[in-house]
């Protein structure tokens, strides 16, 4: 526990010296000085709060009225290694700390990834071209994986550290530990929402056929486009809606599930009892409902309602809370959560920046990160999920 506390703690104090944090609901973490804060008034109505970069640090889709921009801060690759540095190490030098490392990866590797997915097995290629040390697998893996998370973290997050907190804690980082294909594939796509909210489809569609060529289970991500075009509804009809989509989906997940396992190669998973059992969804239940509520709370604002990102982190939250539920009839289905949950990094703090309360902001934080921290320490160090802990290094 102590080398994964430390780790985090590192990539925090490196995060906090490279950004002077400002409030979450002025904008997006850019560096405060160069942050001009106005109030402003457009098509969309009255701003409570806007944020407007001098010329030269606005991107190319600076978006000023809808709320919240949906511009894209552009982040230098020292910042991004700097702030991936401390997790990155961790996760390169481990050895036998994950479920699968053995029994997959390693086997894997020396068996030329003849079993893995295309991209896959061209990367382990790539590396047995140079070495037959199996840790730089891992080392080539873990840097991609924190490099993709965490670019997109400073890049799309209005809580920097805050998204790094829920990297770690909301299980992404560990079960990237045993679960390296699928985790590389879950960062691709996770870097690609920022093409998916400024509405680049085609591009975001490449990045999502490129992840499933890491792990099949990525094509799924596409069914994030949907989310992304839903228009916007008032408070009541989306309530309406809501309710509608989750029982729909409560009554068709079976079928769709099983159709979908068939195609991705899951099916003998199905009768796998280690997939029967629904534990850890109670948290994300909860998390998800919160967070859905949040953003319902908010439907009534037409500025902010009017923003694409709110209207994605709003559907997303939807999209979560129905997975979670129809986890506890049909526990497999979680094996879809791993693509839902990166997106947390983002629509939590978002969430809780649309809050005008200071006093309600900190105790949002606060309470995420006592649920998320409980999560945490009961999947995996005391119910001993993943077999990350102990951690053990290769230089021991």
């Amino acid at each position: 526990m102590v080398y994964y506390c430390v780790a985090l703690l590192l990539s925090i104090i490196t995060i906090t010296l490279l950004y002077k944090k400002i409030p979450a609901r002025f904008g997006f973490g850019v560096p405060q000085r160069n942050v001009s804060k106005y109030i402003v008034k457009e098509r969309f109505g009255h701003l409570r709060y806007g944020l407007v970069l001098p010329e030269k640090d606005r991107g190319a889709h600076h978006n000023i009225g809808t709320g919240y921009s949906l511009m894209e801060v552009q982040v230098s690759r020292t910042k991004v290694l700097l702030s991936m540095m401390p997790l990155f190490l961790l996760s390169a030098f481990r050895d036998g700390v994950g479920t699968d490392y053995y029994p997959i990866y390693v086997t894997g590797f020396y068996a030329q990834g003849s079993y893995f997915e295309s991209g896959f097995s061209l990367l382990i290629w790539l590396i047995r071209y140079f070495t037959d040390n199996y840790v730089y697998l891992f080392v080539v893996t873990s840097f991609l994986i924190n490099y993709f998370f965490f670019r997109s973290v400073l890049e799309q997050s209005v809580d920097k550290t805050l998204s790094v907190l829920i990297y770690f804690l909301g299980s992404t980082y560990p079960a990237s530990l045993g679960y390296v294909r699928q985790y590389l594939a879950v960062s691709i796509v996770c870097y690609a929402l920022k093409h998916l909210l400024n509405g680049r489809y085609i591009v975001y569609f490449s990045f999502c056929i490129a992840a499933a060529l890491f792990h099949t289970s990525a094509i799924m991500s596409l069914a994030f486009i949907l989310p992304a075009i839903l228009p916007s509804f008032s408070l009541k009809k989306y309530i309406l809606f809501a309710l509608a989509s989750i029982v729909i989906f409560l009554l068709l997940a079976p079928q769709l599930f099983n159709l979908t396992s068939a195609i991705l190669g899951y099916a003998d998973y199905l009768e796998d009892p280690k997939y029967s059992s629904a534990d850890g969804i109670v948290w994300w239940l909860l998390i998800s409902t919160l967070q859905f509520i949040a953003y319902l709370a908010y439907m009534n604002h037409k500025s902010i309602h009017a923003n694409r990102k709110f209207r994605f982190y709003l559907n997303m939250s939807l999209f979560l809370l129905m997975i979670s539920i129809a986890s506890f009839t049909l526990p497999l289905i979680r094996r879809v959560i791993p693509l839902l949950i990166p997106v947390t990094m983002f629509s939590i703090p978002y969430a809780i920046s649309l809050q005008h309360s200071n006093f309600l902001r900190k105790v949002s934080v606060a309470f995420v990160l006592i649920v998320l921290s409980a999560y945490f320490v009961y999947t995996y160090y005391v119910s001993g999920s993943g077999d990350i802990f102990p951690y053990v290094s290769i230089f021991k």
